[in-house]
């Protein structure tokens, strides 16, 4: 009953198979090799053939019925060998019988040709042109660079050409199950590796037929990047450095709120607000010119500039002082005065210097600018020394 149902029916008319016996002397064309391109390849994936139908066809070839000359490739297909059938005799093995016997001595071979179709369930073809060659398995591995869908082709880093057929295992261990999942990886940008085994088909140029392939998108080693916050579009979801580097963050991006800046548009409120923002973290790069890195984790953090020395004068209206290193310290409405010391105001600092006291101070603020150093207080601490 199996060799029934692959052998199927024999009754297709002699003059259908002359008919097409025309294209026989311009070779086949499966995945650009030689001849028409417009016969409905059915080792596709999704091909849908039907009786009477001129089609190219290609596989491995796993079982040769020499009673009914068929020969069957690993998806299903049988093909119908007749005295009409076109064999050619490129790779030495000419006829079914060859076929056989280098089957038989553990060689593998794969077949491709035209034909027309007897019927469709099972898949049987009376063969128009047929080429057998042995084939020794070959193990691939490489980035793919394109996928071409309708040709069912993979195209490798290096020139390599690999076609995918419904005989080939496409393994799903990395949630790339098929040739239309790897095709829309690609043209989502990711990168995308390919290894796997199959048969030479072509040393010039280089094409293999797969008997099982695996895709995977290669994830790219993670960078540190750190630096000092030049702009911030929240929007466009970009983080400007001082440097030149930018940050591409999206709703992936886990943003560390350690120290009180939780978002994007929180750290936007503080640049706009006049602070300095430092950010670090870590992310895949995107390109290099610029240089931009998709963020995977991130951390704002207002840059705090410490001070400390003696204070050598105060601004006559109280908002601020100067230390003997040059530092200027401002101070405003949002400056914490510490009274450790006993000396918790600009007004208790005026008194002790006016008294013929000396002053030292240190704490912390924002970095108004360089030159003079001029930090606007946050916190700071006013000792007199005895």
């Amino acid at each position: 009953m199996r060799e029934a149902a692959w052998i199927g029916r024999r009754t297709i008319a002699t003059a259908a198979v002359a008919a097409v016996l025309v294209v026989a002397a311009g070779g086949c064309d499966i995945a650009g090799l030689t001849g028409p391109a417009d016969l409905l390849d059915v080792s596709m994936p999704g091909s849908t053939p039907e009786a009477g139908q001129e089609v190219a066809f290609e596989g491995q070839l796993v079982e040769v019925a020499l009673e009914h000359t068929l020969l069957r490739l690993a998806d299903g297909t049988a093909v119908s060998v007749s005295d009409s059938t076109v064999l050619h005799d490129t790779f030495g093995v000419a006829s079914a019988e060859a076929a056989r016997d280098t089957l038989a001595s553990e060689r593998e071979v794969i077949a491709w040709g035209t034909g027309v179709v007897e019927s469709v369930d099972p898949l049987v073809i009376v063969g128009v042109e047929l080429t057998l060659k042995p084939a020794a398995r070959l193990e691939f591995e490489g980035r793919v660079e394109a996928v071409d869908l309708e040709a069912g082709t993979v195209s490798l880093e290096g020139g390599t050409t690999v076609r995918v057929t419904r005989g080939t295992e496409v393994g799903d261990d990395f949630h790339v199950p098929s040739l239309e999942a790897a095709a829309e990886a690609l043209g989502a940008g990711e990168e995308l590796v390919a290894w796997g085994h199959g048969w030479l088909r072509s040393e010039e140029p280089r094409r293999l037929l797969a008997r099982g392939i695996t895709f995977k998108v290669r994830v790219p080693d993670p960078v540190e990047f750190e630096g000092e916050v030049a702009a911030i579009d929240a929007d466009a979801g970009t983080v400007a450095f001082a440097s030149g580097t930018v940050l591409h963050v999206t709703a992936e991006t886990q943003i560390n709120a350690e120290h009180g800046i939780a978002s994007l548009a929180a750290a936007k409120e503080r640049l706009e607000a006049g602070e300095d923002l430092v950010a670090w973290g870590a992310g895949v790069v995107e390109s290099e010119e610029p240089r931009t890195i998709r963020a995977t984790n991130l951390t704002f953090k207002v840059r705090v500039a410490e001070f400390e020395g003696h204070v050598s004068s105060l601004f006559a209206e109280l908002d601020g002082f100067e230390l003997a290193s040059g530092t200027v310290v401002k101070v405003n409405g949002e400056t914490s005065y510490s009274n450790e010391y006993g000396i918790p105001s600009m007004q208790a600092v005026k008194e002790v210097l006016e008294a013929g006291g000396t002053v030292t101070a240190w704490g912390h603020g924002r970095l108004e600018s360089e030159e003079p150093r001029t930090v606007v207080a946050q916190e700071v601490v006013f000792k007199e020394i005895q």
